[in-house]
């Protein structure tokens, strides 16, 4: 696609519907402009539907003929693998007595059912 003419095609369409704003901004707030008054309101009607005209033109090549900006394929990296599970040893199946416990806890030689021993 030429882009020249694309880009051409595009300016004058948004120079003309501009061109038409200002003519409907200038009948709407300054109408002793207008040398015939009795068609003031034909005339905004009128540009009203020639700018729609170029905007939607405007849109319509925008949409069908602008260039699309190319996508960027962002390569990833593969997620670590998990760290292997440590199985803890064994367990003794036996619980632990009253002397045992005196030896290995703090919590348990202060607690009140202890404080005679």
């Amino acid at each position: 696609m030429n882009m020249k003419i694309y880009n051409a095609v595009m300016t004058q369409l948004k120079g003309k519907s501009l061109e038409h704003l200002a003519n409907i901004d200038l009948y709407l707030n300054d109408p002793t402009m207008v040398p015939d008054h009795s068609t003031i309101v034909q005339e905004v009607i009128k540009n009203a539907k020639e700018m729609g005209d170029c905007e939607n033109a405007f849109r319509c090549l925008q949409q069908h003929f602008a260039p699309q900006p190319k996508k960027k394929v962002q390569q990833f990296e593969p997620p670590a693998p998990p760290p292997p599970i440590e199985v803890p040893p064994e367990v003794n199946s036996e619980p632990i007595r009253e002397p045992e416990l005196l030896k290995r806890s703090p919590s348990f030689r202060k607690s009140p059912a202890n404080k005679d021993k």
